[in-house]
Parts: C-alpha cells; sequence; structure tokens
C-alpha cells in the first residue's frame, strides 16, 4: 500500500535523481521511518514522537525535523493521521461502505469520530460521506 497523493512526502520524486536536499534530511531515515510504521501498523494506536524516535533507534529532534522538512508535514500528528487516513481509505476501497464511521474512526487509531472527520477532510477535501457516496 502507497500514501495517497494527498500524503506524499514532499521530496518523493527528487529522491532517485539524486535531487534531494541531503543537508535538509537523510532520505534512508525516512524510508526506514516509512517501512517501520507501515510493517508494525503503528498508526492503529496512540504512538508519541518519543515512542517512535526509539522505535527506529534517533534522537527526538533528528525524527521531528526529518518528519516536517521531508515530508512536509506541520505537525508529528499530521504524520502520523496520514498513514492512519490511507488505512481508511483502503478499507473503503476494499470493503465498501462501513455500518459505522466511528467504528472505522476507533479502529484505525482515531480518538474520536470529530478529529477522524476533521482529519479525513483535511487530507481528501471531503467529509467521509461525501467521500464515499462518490465511490
Amino acid at each position: 500500500m502507497t500514501l495517497p497523493y494527498c500524503c506524499l512526502p514532499k521530496y518523493a520524486d527528487s529522491i532517485d535523481n539524486q535531487e534531494f536536499p541531503t543537508h535538509a534530511v537523510l532520505p534512508g531515515l525516512l524510508l526506514r521511518v516509512d517501512n517501520i510504521v507501515r510493517r508494525e501498523k503503528l498508526y492503529l494506536r496512540t504512538i508519541t514522537i518519543k515512542e517512535l524516535a526509539n522505535i527506529v533507534n534517533t534522537k527526538i529532534y533528528i525524527l521531528r525535523h526529518h518528519v516536517l522538512n521531508g515530508y512536509g508535514f506541520s505537525h508529528y500528528s499530521e504524520f502520523i493521521n496520514s498513514y492512519r487516513i490511507e488505512a481508511v481509505l483502503h478499507h473503503f476501497h476494499t470493503q465498501g461502505h462501513p455500518l459505522s464511521l466511528l467504528n472505522i474512526a476507533l479502529d484505525h487509531g482515531f480518538s474520536s469520530l470529530t478529529t477522524f472527520n476533521r482529519t479525513f477532510k483535511h487530507f481528501t477535501g471531503l467529509s467521509p460521506r461525501h467521500y464515499l457516496g462518490n465511490l
């Protein structure tokens, strides 16, 4: 599963052609973080930046710098929420319309339906109900 276009790292296209600003971020760390978050599905639970830094064996300030500059997110929570929304979109496209958006939200790591709705709209431009209506 890959990140939807809205969630891709802002330097994703430049990693392969050596235009990546290595002084700003390290592509290897970004890839390691991405692989671990996906493989372990860390986004399905509440995970702090400190916990993730420990898991990827780096310092908090380094991880924060890479998440904000490499992926272009304004906050760590936006980074984690991008994985949650990706998983929700995958669920919608493979399982169809859910019986309960609240259950979908909680099953994908969101603490409330309000947070889920706001985050979903931030990443897709549509509310979950409108998105499902367009499937």
